[in-house]
């Protein structure tokens, strides 16, 4: 594995973020595979790993991720989605499960099938981006009330207000959307693919499992099926 130290050195600070980050909802868990899985999308084809990250990306990603997860697990019973927030259920499930009962959208059908209804889709995934800045991405890499900022860096905090990234009518409001990766990352987030997805998954279906109190040993292919959710290319902005 090339720079061996750096990429274990990068596996360890993750691991230690996830053990001992603070996490009320799945949300980090949805931004670490998104921000993996857009590295992996647009490494070339000579191996060379993006830098930069729009939030927009980021979010068509993370929409992705939520979109199967809105299937409930009593089908019988027309059970709501599984709760992935220890209060009220998380933005993302409740848009995405909103967007998929207005266009009798399946969470079973891909997510490409969205594209179809284009201008609704972006609205979609603009609601997806916004959560993303106001939420989790400031957060991210906070532990114990310090942030440790090596795996990306941004030009907001957590006091960012709506209307200073968009406009009335959805565009950027001189908002720089952008999400600078710290040198190696995206070469790392490729190298460790096969071995932090796994430990993300598992993590992510130990906690809905506890918010919602269920055996986890059955949510995983649930959450994101016996065949994994395959990386595509989607349009971007």
């Amino acid at each position: 594995m090339r720079n061996h130290p750096e990429v274990i050195n990068f596996a360890e600070r993750t691991l230690v973020m996830l053990d001992e980050g603070s996490f009320s909802s799945t949300y980090k868990f949805a931004v670490l595979l998104g921000l993996m899985d857009v590295c992996i999308e647009r490494t070339s084809h000579t191996g060379d790993t993006p830098d930069v990250i729009t939030t927009w990306q980021l979010a068509e990603r993370v929409a992705a991720l939520y979109w199967r997860q809105t299937s409930p697990l009593d089908f019988e019973n027309n059970a709501n989605p599984l709760n992935q927030n220890t209060g009220t259920q998380a933005a993302f499930v409740s848009l995405i499960f909103k967007f998929q009962e207005q266009y009798n959208l399946s969470p079973f059908s891909p997510i490409s099938k969205a594209l179809s209804t284009t201008k609704h889709y972006s609205n979609l995934i603009r609601k997806v981006e916004w959560k993303l800045i106001e939420m989790p991405l400031p957060k991210l890499q906070r532990v114990a009330g310090h942030d440790n900022n090596f795996i990306y860096s941004i030009g907001w905090s957590d006091d960012i207000r709506k209307s200073c990234v968009f406009k009335a009518n959805g565009e950027y409001n001189d908002f720089d959307n952008r999400i600078f990766l710290k040198p190696g990352v995206g070469n790392y987030f490729v190298l460790l693919n096969t071995l932090l997805r796994p430990l993300i998954y598992r993590k992510w279906c130990s906690m809905i499992a506890r918010i919602n109190h269920l055996n986890d040993s059955k949510l995983e292919d649930h959450l994101f099926g016996v065949q994994r959710i395959s990386i595509k290319k989607f349009a971007t902005s």
